[in-house]
């Protein structure tokens, strides 16, 4: 069941908390926050600063109260996942296959057709801002800004690199260890990305640390986070370690056992523009990821 209390005096939110909850650390309680679990006169509330008037009721959802919702249809009838929303910006669960944005081809079916589709439900005066980008064959977290200044807010974070972003993937072989891959990526006259050991001929710098997690008798299980987010870039520095992603046949994979590539963007931490909180969005990568470094 759901604690309901109303409250006796004005305090910030996480100090409201503090006094529900007295034996709980401030950090739980801003876990608690960012998990969407606490609502003020039935909104939920994701900011510890939200001032609490007194007389207003702070309801706990519990855990499976929370449970992840269905994909919402979009107006034009087209599924979409929110993970997390507020007034300033929402974030989204990309599937494979869908651009994030159309090409010059002018695709109608695109994962940013279907937010604005999504925010012109509310208010057919509302835009999707694209703060960043996933590859068409990747999965996973994605944000959007609902004004400008919230995207180009968002946008310079990820500039200053401020910006966690996890990822995990399946390869291809057995292996071992961690490290560190850095070096500079560009693209040719024919988009494919090519990898240098130095700045040459605009490229641009890129990092990404990998770790293995789980190694099979023929695929290995990798979590990796990218300090930069340049086109392709996990994708070609694990093919030129001699690794390439599972179903990544453009990068030299020979198998492709799940008919998908096998990365996914599993969490994205940023500070919120407005609230200044740190937002931290986890979606789990497809369970068939783990199963392929099963043993036969």
């Amino acid at each position: 069941m759901s604690d309901i209390k109303e409250m006796d005096e004005d305090l910030s939110l996480l100090d409201s908390l503090s006094t529900i909850f007295p034996d709980s650390s401030r950090t739980t309680l801003r876990r608690m926050l960012q998990a969407g679990r606490v609502e003020v006169d039935g909104d939920i509330i994701h900011s510890a600063k939200h001032e609490v008037k007194k007389g207003q009721k702070i309801k706990i959802r519990t855990r499976s109260e929370i449970a992840p919702a269905p994909a919402k249809k979009t107006a034009g009838g087209r599924p979409i996942e929110v993970l997390f929303e507020d007034e300033h910006l929402f974030v989204l669960a990309k599937p494979p296959g869908l651009l994030t944005v159309a090409t010059d081809k002018m695709e109608n079916n695109t994962l940013h057709s279907r937010a604005v589709d999504h925010v012109k439900r509310g208010d057919k005066k509302r835009w999707a801002y694209i703060v960043h980008r996933l590859d068409k064959k990747t999965s996973g977290i994605i944000v959007f800004a609902k004004s400008e200044d919230v995207k180009m807010e968002l946008q310079n974070q990820f500039a200053d690199r401020d910006v966690e972003r996890i990822y995990h993937a399946v390869v291809e072989g057995e292996l071992e260890g961690n490290g560190v891959i850095s070096n500079y990526l560009r693209e040719d006259k024919r988009l494919r990305v090519l990898a240098f050991d130095s700045n040459v001929g605009g490229s641009k710098e890129a990092i990404t640390e990998w770790e293995s997690k789980k190694k099979g008798p023929n695929y290995t299980y990798v979590k990796l986070i990218i300090q930069t987010g340049r086109r392709n870039q996990i994708r070609v520095h694990m093919a030129d370690m001699g690794y390439p992603l599972a179903g990544d046949k453009e990068h030299g994979a020979q198998s492709n056992p799940l008919n998908r590539l096998c990365l996914h963007a599993s969490k994205l931490s940023f500070q919120h523009p407005i609230s200044g909180e740190r937002i931290a969005i986890i979606h789990n990568p497809p369970n068939r990821f783990l199963k392929l470094t099963k043993e036969n």
